[in-house]
């Protein structure tokens, strides 16, 4: 644990920073307010308020991060009056599946909500650690976003608004509401970093991009990306957006101040995930994966922690301890279902060595990654590396420029192998040197001399998703079918219906690529489990031509019981060049079925390319008849939709409508 020296909390951060004497006032009305303000009321109880603020999309790129590009004066000051933690971790790379382990304390291929936008049924002994707090006398309330990937149980809140434009703080401090009697609760959700503000066509929300603080040429952009004029303005745009993050926690803070409650209320800053461009948001690398986390305490509670102002802390933290850390500091007991551990008490004794995350389906594109991390090193376990990290995902390319510019440059070939294997086939393990790598382009996997970390992060991450029954190796339409009148966190723990250790065994040979296992993937095409046969059939489409002595065994399989296997083998004997039988089921599928089992249709689809031709007529006059469809996925963060069959089937026609789309365009 790394230590500074503890500042003055009224004078000293500001010396750090070259501010005129009026910002110095206002920084004060900020922070030194927070604890000294006058309007303070005497309460009679002694439990901290708790407020999260979390700022979307926003990687490290802080001033109190090391980063001298950013510009943020209130937040480094804020970092130096609180606790700063340098290797804080989210568990995925993207907002809905994250915030779900934020608001359970479970991790999300646990209890069913790791694919992005996945509303399978939640077991009904898993509840937002609000309802706790709740039930024991707090106000609860979450403000700017839902978006928690699964239905709200009852009782959870006192108060919530979906409305991420919220942007004055005076007029919306709901924590008001508690007149300083009660203790709250609150989510703050700030928009101005998310991946769509950069757009170019949102009208009244940005500004011009050609017009940016931040000068576009004299920044350094990660080496990965193509040194263009476009992606360096794009990037000079989100330096920009997280300044106006510094001025609405400026906002907040002085809110929280002028109504007496800072020196009761603990706050937590800190993001949903990495920074909102490709190879950071949905990416499982670091930069996807790596969080900004400062937490002020304020004196009357510096008792709970043994870490004083001002330190940083280079611990490993992770989402999934984030809700049992507040249970701790409020006084409640932690359930025994919840899967971290608090990392803020005074008489805690906390070694995480540490921090998992993953990527399953993003939006309409399937995967499958797991990831462990500790201080210095980053492991990642690609279960399906024939798709590459890059996979063409519409949100990634209508956001704004950088997937665009990147995608077409590597077309051109004009690229450096480090640039270009974004949209290239990943390698079936990943281990990086984050020390000497942190754009993590030197892959250490097949080094001999980090072969012995290789095999204990390896097996730390085998170890986790044993722990957990990780149930993202069932195929999602077969999660969906089991599901009814069950839930999918059930589903995993259900030996007789779930053979895990069969399961993974398969699944990591079909990750290896490797012509030598095929007889191995053949046998377990014939299990009389469907996830062992899934992953089988995984396993011969990612040998691609070398499957051929799969032929035999794959036509069987084309009336498989289960949706999943009838389109893998589909999908593996038509890549064999017997296309006939199989694309008459993948027509069948993607026209007569819904949700899971038709996407993964529209993307087997996608990945045969020109030899769909035989159907292209049925898949155009889909692709019309979808083409109305209009679909937000605001509207699940409604909670009358979460669960509303017609909204779901919605969305899934929504994944299949972009698939077709950019297959047809393919083929144009």
């Amino acid at each position: 644990m790394k230590r500074l020296s503890k500042p003055d909390r009224n004078v000293s951060i500001f010396k750090h920073i070259g501010l005129s004497k009026f910002c110095i006032i206002s920084l004060m009305a900020l922070i030194g307010c927070m604890e000294q303000s006058d309007k303070v009321k005497d309460r009679s109880r002694n439990l901290p308020n708790i407020l999260w603020i979390i700022s979307e999309d926003h990687g490290p790129m802080i001033g109190a991060f090391g980063d001298s590009q950013a510009s943020t004066p209130v937040i480094d000051a804020f970092a130096e009056q609180s606790i700063t933690f340098t290797h804080a971790f989210s568990v995925a790379p993207v907002c809905a599946p994250a915030r779900s382990t934020l608001i359970t304390g479970m991790y999300p291929n646990s209890i069913g909500t790791h694919n992005m936008r996945s509303f399978g049924r939640v077991s009904s002994e898993i509840t937002f650690f609000t309802k706790y707090l709740r039930n024991s006398g707090y106000y609860t309330a979450n403000i700017g976003k839902h978006d928690f990937n699964m239905m709200p149980p009852e009782g959870v809140w006192d108060e919530t608004n979906d409305d991420n434009r919220v942007q004055d703080w005076d007029r919306t401090a709901y924590f008001q509401k508690t007149n300083g009697e009660q203790p709250f609760f609150s989510i703050i959700n700030l928009f101005n970093t998310h991946e769509s503000r950069v757009k170019r066509d949102m009208e009244n929300q940005i500004r011009d991009l050609s017009n940016t603080k931040h000068s576009a040429d004299a920044l350094t952009i990660p080496s990965y990306y193509p040194d263009t004029p476009q992606i360096r303005q794009v990037m000079a745009q989100y330096y920009d957006n997280i300044g106006d993050v510094d001025s609405a926690l400026s906002g907040i803070l002085r809110t929280l101040a002028s109504d007496g409650l800072a020196e009761d209320t603990i706050v937590f800053f800190f993001s949903d995930h990495g920074t909102g461009v490709p190879r950071s948001k949905r990416s499982p690398y670091n930069s996807g994966l790596h969080v900004p986390l400062i937490i002020h305490i304020p004196r009357k509670f510096e008792h709970l922690t043994n870490i004083t102002a001002g330190t940083k802390v280079d611990d490993i933290v992770s989402f999934i301890d984030f809700a049992p850390t507040v249970l701790a500091l409020t006084n409640q007991q932690i359930p025994s279902h919840l899967q971290g551990t608090p990392f803020l008490l005074a008489d805690g004794n906390r070694e995480t060595k540490y921090a998992f995350g993953f990527r399953d389906r993003m939006d309409e594109r399937f995967d499958l990654v797991r990831t462990a991390r500790t201080q210095r090193f980053h492991y990642i376990k690609n279960f399906m590396p024939y798709q590459p990290h890059g996979q063409h995902i519409d949100s990634m390319y209508r956001s704004h420029e950088v997937a665009k510019v990147w995608t077409s440059a590597t077309q051109n070939g004009s690229l450096s192998a480090i640039q270009s294997s974004f949209f290239s086939a990943k390698s079936s393990e990943e281990l990086y040197d984050i020390a000497v790598d942190p754009y993590e382009t030197i892959n250490l996997a097949e080094n001999p001399a980090y072969k012995a970390m290789l095999i204990e992060m390896r097996a730390a991450t085998v170890d986790w998703m044993r722990k957990i029954k990780d149930i993202g190796l069932i195929a999602e339409s077969e999660l969906q079918k089991k599901s009814f009148g069950s839930s999918v966190y059930d589903i995993g723990q259900d030996s007789s219906n779930y053979d895990f250790e069969q399961t993974l065994k398969v699944a990591e040979l079909a990750s290896q690529m490797n012509k030598s296992n095929i007889s191995q993937l053949i046998a377990s095409t014939k299990h009389n489990n469907d996830t062992v046969r899934f992953w089988g059939t995984l396993g011969i489409i990612a040998l691609n031509r070398d499957g051929i002595d799969a032929l035999p065994s794959l036509r069987p399989l084309l009336k498989d019981t289960s949706i999943a296997v009838r389109v893998n083998a589909a999908e593996a004997m038509c890549q064999l060049s017997e296309c006939n039988e199989s694309l008459e089921v993948l027509e069948k599928v993607i026209l007569n079925e819904s949700g899971a089992a038709q996407l993964r249709a529209a993307v087997a689809l996608d990945n045969l390319d020109e030899k769909v031709a035989p159907i292209l007529p049925a898949i155009k006059r889909l692709a019309r008849e979808y083409q109305a469809v209009t679909f937000h996925t605001g509207k699940l963060q409604d909670e009358e939709n979460i669960n509303n069959p017609d909204i779901l089937r919605l969305m899934y026609i929504s994944y299949v409508k972009r698939v077709l789309k950019k297959l047809l365009s393919d083929l144009e």
